[in-house]
C-alpha cells in the first residue's frame, strides 16, 4: 500500500517473473517503494527450465523450432564459464550444436551476468538463461540484500489456485479480492518433463 497524492492509501499489484533474477529490479523497487511485500510463487526448477525453453522458443521463427533445449543449455553453460560465473555444472551427456544466430535468446555479454561472491548472488540482464533463472537461492540472496526477509512470502505455483489464509494475512487484504475470474485466468502448470529426453532430465536432476 502506498499513500496517494490525495492522502488516501491504495494498493498496487504487479506481476513479472523476470524481476526475480533481474540485476536492476530490486534496487529500483527499493528506491520507489521500500515497504513493498512480495509473493514469490516457485516452480519445480526442472519444470521451470523446460517451461522457459518452450515459452521463449515459441516466439521465434519457425526455423528455430527444431533447435533442441540441449543446444540452449550448452550455450548457457559455455557463456557462464567464459564469463567466470562460478556455477558448477555436471558433465553433459549430449553433443550440442551451436545455436543459430537468429535463434539466440541469451546475451553473450559478460556484463549482463553479475556475480557477487560476498553475498552469493547471481543477477541477470538477459532472457534465456534457463538454468540460471532457476537457481533460486542466488536470487533470494540478491533480494534479501535490499529488503527484509519478512517482506517475502514464498509459495508453490500450484497453491495459487486456492490461496491460503496465511497468504491473505501476509498481504493484508480481503480474500474476497480473489475473484473467480482471476482463478479462471490462471493457466494450468504443464508437465513438460514428459517432452524431455531421459538423459537430459537425469542431468537436470543432478544439476539442481
Amino acid at each position: 500500500s502506498f499513500p496517494s497524492a490525495r492522502g488516501r492509501m491504495f494498493t498496487y499489484f504487479d506481476v513479472a517473473s523476470s524481476y526475480f533474477h533481474s540485476i536492476d529490479a530490486a534496487l529500483s523497487i527499493r528506491k520507489a517503494a521500500p515497504t513493498t511485500v512480495f509473493v514469490v510463487p516457485l516452480m519445480d526448477p526442472i519444470q521451470r527450465t523446460l517451461s522457459q525453453y518452450y515459452s521463449h522458443t515459441k516466439e521465434l521463427s519457425k526455423d528455430c523450432y527444431d533447435v533442441p533445449i540441449e543446444d540452449y543449455l550448452q550455450q548457457e553453460i559455455d557463456i557462464l564459464t567464459a564469463c567466470k560465473i562460478p556455477v558448477k555444472f555436471p558433465s553433459t551427456p549430449w553433443k550440442a550444436n551451436e545455436v543459430p544466430k537468429k535463434c539466440q535468446i541469451l546475451s553473450t555479454k559478460c556484463e549482463d551476468f553479475e556475480f557477487n561472491p560476498k553475498q552469493k548472488t547471481i543477477s541477470l540482464h538477459s532472457h534465456g538463461a534457463f538454468l540460471t533463472e532457476a537457481l533460486y537461492s542466488y536470487h533470494f540472496n540478491h533480494w534479501f540484500s535490499y529488503f527484509d526477509r519478512k517482506q517475502f512470502h514464498v509459495v508453490t505455483l500450484d497453491s495459487l489456485d486456492l490461496p491460503s489464509p496465511t497468504l491473505w494475512r501476509f498481504l493484508g487484504v480481503d480474500p474476497e479480492l480473489w475473484l473467480k475470474e482471476f482463478i479462471d485466468d490462471i493457466e494450468p502448470v504443464m508437465d513438460y518433463k514428459s517432452a524431455a529426453k531421459s538423459n537430459t532430465l537425469k542431468w537436470l536432476r543432478k544439476f539442481f
